[in-house]
This record gives C-alpha cells, sequence and structure tokens, in this order.
C-alpha cells in the first residue's frame, strides 16, 4: 500500500548518499576536512568499537547499543513527521551524509594506497574500491534507513489524520492499525540492520 512512498524516499536517500561519497571523493583535503567534520566526528565515536575478534558478549553489548541508539533516531523520525510532515527528511539527509562520508572515506584512503598503479591495472582496482566501498556499508546501511522511512511514514500517516479531524471514525482505526503495523515492522528491520552491523559486517570487512 505504501510501496510507492518508500521508493520515493529510497532513490532520495540513495541520491543523497552517493552525491556526498562523491563530493568526499573529489574534493580536496582541506575542503573535505571542513565540509564534513561533524560526519568525521560521528564516525571516528564509532569507528572501531566492533570487530570480528571480539568475543559474543562483548558483541552483545555493542550490539544494544547500536540498537537503543537506532531507536532513538527512529523515534526522532516519527515525531518529526508527525509534527512537521517531512521532518524525518532531516534526520535522514544527516543519516545519508554519514554515510556517504563513511564510503567517501573508505575509497579516499583505498585509491591513496594504490596510486603507484598504473594501466588497466589501475583502473580496475578502482572500480573494485568502489565496489567494495558501497557494499561495506550498504549491508547493515540500507535495512537500517528503511526502517527509518517505515517510521517516518507511519508518524505522517498519523499526522494527516489528525489534521483532518477524523478521531473516533473507522477510517481513523485503520489508520491507527496501519500506523501500528507500520511501527511494528521498522523496529524488526531496525533488529535486522543491528544484527548485520554487530555480526555480519565485520565479519566479512574485518
Amino acid at each position: 500500500e505504501h510501496s510507492k512512498a518508500l521508493k520515493a524516499f529510497i532513490y532520495l536517500f540513495i541520491g543523497a548518499t552517493v552525491a556526498f561519497a562523491f563530493w568526499y571523493v573529489l574534493l580536496s583535503a582541506d575542503t573535505v576536512s571542513n565540509l564534513f567534520q561533524a560526519q568525521s566526528a560521528t564516525i571516528n565515536a564509532i569507528n572501531g568499537k566492533i570487530t570480528g575478534q571480539l568475543s559474543f558478549n562483548a558483541n552483545m553489548g555493542f550490539f544494544s547499543k547500536i540498537f537503543l541508539n537506532n531507536v532513538k533516531v527512529l523515534i526522532f523520525c516519527i515525531l518529526f513527521s508527525f509534527i512537521y510532515g517531512s521532518g524525518a527528511i532531516f534526520i535522514l539527509i544527516w543519516n545519508a551524509s554519514v554515510i556517504g562520508t563513511a564510503i567517501g572515506n573508505f575509497m579516499r584512503s583505498e585509491i591513496a594506497k594504490v596510486a603507484q598503479l598504473v594501466g588497466l591495472d589501475k583502473i580496475a582496482h578502482y572500480f573494485q574500491i568502489i565496489s567494495v566501498g558501497l557494499l561495506k556499508y550498504s549491508i547493515h546501511g540500507l535495512p537500517e534507513i528503511l526502517s527509518y522511512f517505515i517510521g517516518g511514514l507511519a508518524g505522517g500517516i498519523i499526522g494527516i489524520a489528525i489534521i483532518r479531524h477524523d478521531f473516533g471514525t473507522t477510517k481513523f482505526e485503520h489508520i491507527l492499525l496501519d500506523s501500528a503495523d507500520l511501527l511494528l515492522l521498522s523496529l524488526g528491520v531496525l533488529f535486522l540492520a543491528a544484527i548485520l552491523e554487530v555480526f555480519v559486517t565485520p565479519m566479512v570487512f574485518g
């Protein structure tokens, strides 16, 4: 029922992420440092805390922190959409900027390592780096952002119903049930994203 709206949100997020990553790779080091300072600080606060070498109990501790933090973001998405219809987009674009910065930083670092290569080998390695960079953060990033889209959509639906004064009607009850389904779905997807971030991504990219 809401597939068109979710597709629009996903395309918006992917476009923003690719744009942030593109400019992070293309711009000079000084410009990147100034423009992406907040995003880099956020990444540094998270980076290195989770590795595939940690014990199961330690990873479960990180899983709890990451999941609860993501739930907080989800709550803000819901509230912003409820109060201001497109308010969740602000949070989603911020997440796109952080993920785009992480992807761009990964690409930039790896490209620097192979700068001495020439010819076809360099070109092939360049595109390999882009693919790995996108995959590294897409494994858990896309499900996580999808859950925010779903939660934001639920908040927006309730907000519009209240504006239209549908209280006490059968239609309003249907809207509440619909929104409740969306909220439960968003929590389920967010839970899956946290599992991927803690246990799958570190194993794949170590």
